[in-house]
């Protein structure tokens, strides 16, 4: 994901998914370009990644707090990606090469991957970014799905159960919760009621094959 406040730069969106074979597939991606409401599009984006049981996302860490706070009012958890965008380009582009990656057909993605520029400094160092007056809001959110979606599986994937019995689970799990596609449903564990029906304990998150305990 690439935020953005509103006024210059669109706010974007992706997700993606390992193929049997092994290759990262870019299943959907959206774009807002500005002038929008960030408060708008962070709860149209946060249905967009609930549709697709996403319950935590990587995005830019410029972008600050403010990702961060409003995607948690939508029970998405936002974490900032450490990674600089031209290292996330240096790492997707031999996979491109290599055919490991099946993009959508996309004429603005396609635009700014074409538009990408290799840069290197007087120490040395290469960066890879747009043109002067150039746009990769669009590709940068690309990128940063599909290196992560490889990077999980490297580790190893993530793993969904049933957190009070340990199984691997879909449908209705024990504690009455819904999984859809071996996922809990929105990531969110309803909390525990008394018999009168009073929450004795607050709802548990699913994030990243960990449940946590929320105070929400």
């Amino acid at each position: 994901m690439d935020p953005s406040g509103g006024s210059q730069d669109s706010f974007t969106a992706a997700t993606a998914h390992m193929g049997k074979d092994g290759m990262v597939i870019l299943d959907a991606i959206r774009e807002r370009r500005p002038p929008f409401s960030p408060d708008g599009v962070t709860q149209e984006f946060a249905r967009f990644f609930a549709s697709y049981n996403v319950a935590t996302i990587m995005g830019d860490k410029y972008a600050g707090e403010w990702p961060r706070e409003r995607f948690k009012k939508h029970g998405i958890r936002y974490e900032a990606n450490a990674q600089p965008k031209s290292d996330l380009y240096r790492d997707l582009l031999p996979l491109l090469n290599s055919e490991q990656v099946e993009l959508l057909d996309v004429p603005r993605l396609a635009a700014q991957l074409a538009g990408l520029e290799r840069r290197t400094s007087r120490s040395g160092k290469d960066t890879i970014d747009h043109a002067p007056r150039g746009h990769d809001d669009l590709f940068n959110a690309a990128a940063g799905v599909i290196v992560e979606a490889l990077a999980l599986e490297s580790r190893g994937g993530v793993e969904t159960f049933d957190f009070i019995t340990g199984e691997i689970v879909d449908g209705w799990d024990s504690h009455g919760c819904e999984w859809r596609n071996r996922m809990p449903y929105n990531g969110l564990f309803p909390g525990e009621r008394n018999a009168k029906g009073q929450l004795t304990s607050h709802p548990a998150r699913f994030i990243n094959g960990v449940v946590q305990a929320s105070s929400e």
